[in-house]
């Protein structure tokens, strides 16, 4: 059962949304209905730059979700994690053809294999290589055959800038990159 306090706050930051919030919107003043309910949901919010005219539809959304992520542990984690995806996804999208290529020749495109030779993932990484670029998602989700294949498409694309296409010398190769 959802408290009262958390459904009011669900309205609120669903009707700042509903009411059409857009980019083009986004610099102009929110009315003050909009105002007057988050200020009743928040009543310790900046009342003062509540109170300031006019205030913006994007510094009232901030405000709003900024407050929804620290009264909602889990809303923040969700966020996090969201943004850390995000980060994968554009930092894979520079070398995404080129590995895609590999991936092809090293393992078919199965980003879960684990053929016990100690390669793992579809760009058949090595643990020390998943370690020196992936960290993170090592201690998290254990070996490269774990995790997806954008995460796996993001950590070689640390390694490049860096050793090249080197650590897959023959489907490099076969590739055109080396």
């Amino acid at each position: 059962m959802i408290s009262r306090k958390a459904f009011w706050v669900t309205i609120a930051i669903g009707s700042i949304y509903l009411l059409g919030i857009s980019q083009a919107q986004a610099h102009h003043s929110a009315p003050p209905r909009a105002v007057a309910t988050i200020e009743r949901i928040y009543p310790d919010l900046h009342a003062r730059v509540l109170r300031e005219k006019p205030v913006s539809w994007a510094r009232l959304r901030a405000m709003a979700a900024h407050r929804w992520r620290a009264l909602h542990p889990a809303a923040e984690r969700r966020h996090a994690r969201l943004e850390l995806e995000a980060a994968y996804r554009r930092e894979a999208d520079r070398y995404r053809a080129a590995l895609m290529c590999i991936a092809g020749h090293e393992s078919h495109w199965t980003w879960d294999i684990s053929t016990g030779n100690g390669y793992y993932g579809g760009l058949q990484m090595d643990r020390t290589f998943q370690r020196g670029y992936g960290l993170e998602l090592y201690i998290a989700k254990g070996t490269a055959d774990n995790w997806t294949r954008d995460e796996q498409i993001a950590v070689a694309s640390r390694a490049v800038p860096r050793r090249g296409f080197h650590p897959w010398p023959n489907t490099a190769r076969m590739c055109g990159l080396l």
